[in-house]
């Protein structure tokens, strides 16, 4: 083991001082030619070995194959696909569907025959910066301008597949749903379609599985009952009562699908976790504590009258700022130092968080005088008698 160590060592040593002479970096897919490396606009993995490329600088589709030398990655067998002319311009994406290149570019998307290699553009839209994935016998793409999720068949038809080609975001049926600027787009398992949404600051996922879809529907109960919204939305606020409501829908879902779990055969001891599991134990955990912690909080705040509740307030970054204003006053907080402090903390940080203004009377007489033309003006404060306050009589017993 030792020898075989040090040929070991000595054998990356060699390969180290080889990416140095040559310039390649060990974090990169290092090419001989530096030219195809610098030009690279679109790249497509065709299997775990072999790659597409589109290449700007020479205005071609190469194929190469990856090659792990144990320090880093070569780029082996390098081979022209076609070469495009300059109406492409730009290429953006591209992907390989029962034997056609798709590639989207400047003018829309092109078809390449990979067999006579005739070319013909399938969905023209200036600009529109499409991306192309395939999808069972056809191929997906976005479009940025119409903000809508296309398809197009065996046939080369196209149709949509999700989106209405109004710019909004919003999440439900493949034919309800809308996007706001749909950009890079995923597979998995050849039905499960993921796309990034960098304008609403999210990545939507399109399944026909009902089930993930009530899952996901269920857990979006959380954020609705805490008015947590995607950004361009305008989530309601919500009362007690609502978010109440909602968590305990979403508990009673997860309770339901953990039964569920259960009644099988063979698993009334399984983890909810792991390949096996339905659903996280994790979750179902954080579920049942924000369903305490609400039904303490109305409690507390019924017995006030208190009403007007912000949830969306007891987001980690308002609490965080709670806690910071209290650490900084004592580093190391004991329990009953966390207690005698907390009604402080929470007074001072309201005021810090809220948009608001005060003003203290102290007495009539001040030690400097106050520059009444540099401050707004305030309404003189009426006097204000305060009543004697009575002795109280007190006992005191041994």
């Amino acid at each position: 083991m030792v020898e075989i160590r040090k040929q070991v060592d000595c054998y990356l040593q060699n390969q180290e001082k080889e990416y140095s002479t040559n310039g390649y970096d060990r974090e990169q897919i290092n090419f001989h030619e530096k030219t195809v490396q610098n030009h690279i606009q679109a790249i497509m993995l065709i299997d775990h070995e072999l790659i597409y490329l589109a290449v700007a600088s020479s205005k071609t589709i190469l194929s190469t194959q990856l090659r792990y030398d144990g320090y880093g990655i070569c780029a082996t067998n390098v081979q022209e696909i076609i070469e495009y002319g300059e109406g492409w311009e730009c290429v953006t994406s591209v992907c390989i569907c029962r034997n056609k290149l798709f590639a989207s570019h400047v003018e829309g998307i092109s078809v390449v025959s990979l067999e006579s290699c005739q070319c013909h553009v399938v969905y023209r839209s200036k600009y529109a910066k499409c991306t192309v994935v395939p999808f069972k016998n056809g191929v997906l793409f976005t479009d940025q301008q119409k903000a809508t999720l296309y398809q197009i068949d065996e046939e080369e038809n196209i149709n949509i597949f999700a989106g209405s080609e109004t710019e909004c975001s919003l999440d439900g049926l493949d034919a309800e749903c809308k996007f706001k600027q749909p950009m890079g787009i995923a597979m998995e398992f050849d039905n499960v379609v993921y796309m990034c949404d960098p304008q609403s600051n999210c990545v939507k996922v399109m399944t026909p599985l009902l089930q993930t879809a009530k899952f996901l529907s269920a857990i979006g109960n959380l954020y609705d009952a805490f008015s947590v919204h995607k950004k361009g939305q305008n989530a309601p606020k919500r009362t007690l009562q609502e978010a109440e409501s909602k968590i305990t829908e979403c508990k009673r879902f997860l309770s339901e699908l953990e039964r569920a779990v259960r009644s099988e055969e063979g698993c009334s001891n399984t983890s909810l976790n792991g390949l096996q599991g339905m659903v996280f134990a994790a979750t179902v955990k954080s579920v049942d504590l924000l369903d305490w912690g609400i039904r303490i909080l109305k409690s507390l705040l019924s017995s006030m009258s208190f009403e007007d509740t912000s949830l969306l307030s007891c987001m980690t970054l308002d609490v965080e700022h709670f806690y910071s204003k209290s650490h900084v006053k004592h580093p190391f907080l004991s329990k009953k130092e966390y207690c005698r402090d907390f009604g402080n903390t929470v007074k001072e940080t309201t005021k810090r968080l809220s948009s608001s203004s005060f003003y203290y009377f102290t007495s009539k007489k001040n030690l400097h005088d106050i520059p009444l033309s540099a401050l707004p003006s305030i309404p003189p404060l009426s006097d204000i008698k305060l009543p004697k306050r009575k002795s109280a009589k007190c006992e005191i017993t041994h």
